[in-house]
């Protein structure tokens, strides 16, 4: 369609003077986020000096087949303490940060070539 046309209705009310009728707003809900059994927040995180982190990159479907970026992510602690799960994009960028500023070194352990998971758990 023409980026120019207008609607007959429209096209009338122009020549009255008046401005074409409002189009409707479409209205876009929150996808709903799939169940993630080992899923972590950066806020789950503890304070503390980070010895070894690596992350692979995993994706996980809802129902209606909305992706969900996210890392599969591996902390350890100088203090021995072992944080395993999936992090969604938005803490893992968090941790990036904490990490640059940290242990920059470590930001090349990040492999991008991931997976995708369906809502049901399956590859």
């Amino acid at each position: 369609m023409m980026k120019d046309a207008v609607s007959l209705e429209n096209f009338e009310r122009m020549e009255r003077g008046l401005p074409p009728t409002p189009r409707p707003k479409v209205v876009r809900t929150e996808p709903e986020k799939p169940k993630v059994e080992n899923e972590i927040r950066f806020k789950d995180i503890p304070e503390g000096e980070i010895f070894e982190f690596s992350a692979r990159n995993c994706t996980y479907k809802n129902s209606e087949g909305t992706r969900f970026t996210g890392y599969t992510i591996y902390l350890e602690m100088r203090d021995g303490n072992i944080i395993e799960g999936w992090l969604d994009e938005g803490n893992f960028q968090k941790l990036k940060l904490r990490l640059q500023a940290e242990r920059p070194d470590l930001l090349s352990k990040i492999a991008l070539g991931g997976r995708t998971i369906n809502a049901g758990g399956t590859e």
